[in-house]
């Protein structure tokens, strides 16, 4: 846990205390792709019940990155201080060609930061477009394989951020 903080800290936080802009390289991206992993697994533990499977952090301790299937995205937010956080979570479960799985959903809030994770397990197929429908414009993929990617994007409001948690991301299964 301890390589991961220290890898993804000088790129996030800049973006923490005030979504100062930058360009995310491809380095850059996995590690706060992994940071973001990591801490929507270890914050989850926290509630009741929790909603992500023990394999999840063995898997992330041996690889240091998210679980194939895994599309994390990054959002800016204002109004919002470098000591708030929010963290909603949740299991969900789908059936897709007679096959039924269990995914795996996070948004985490820190300071200007918002990070939004869907895994789907690569049982269900090779994943296609995956999208959050309303929120793209304010949203940058980071994960998986993306580099260059510029910071910020348009920023949410706490309004538009509430709303944002009340939805889920469309996916797509080729």
């Amino acid at each position: 846990m301890s390589a991961i903080e220290t890898g993804a800290a000088p790129v996030l936080l800049p973006k923490i205390l005030h979504a100062t802009p930058a360009t995310l390289t491809a380095q850059d991206a996995a590690a706060v792709a992994t940071w973001v992993y990591l801490k929507s697994l270890v914050i989850q533990t926290t509630t009741v019940p929790a909603v992500a499977p023990g394999n999840y952090y063995q898997d992330l301790c041996a690889s240091h990155a998210p679980r194939p299937g895994t599309v994390v995205w990054l959002g800016a937010l204002a109004g919002i201080d470098a000591a708030t956080g929010v963290f909603v979570g949740a299991k969900f479960e789908g059936q897709h060609q007679g096959v039924a799985f269990s995914g795996y959903l996070a948004t985490v809030g820190v300071g200007t930061l918002v990070a939004r994770l869907i895994y789907v397990p690569p049982i269900v197929g090779q994943l296609g477009p995956v999208t959050n429908p309303g929120f793209d414009h304010h949203l940058v993929k980071i994960w998986p394989g993306v580099a260059n990617i510029p910071w910020p994007p348009p920023v949410m409001d706490f309004p538009a951020f509430a709303n944002f948690n009340k939805t889920l991301p469309h996916v797509l299964v080729a």
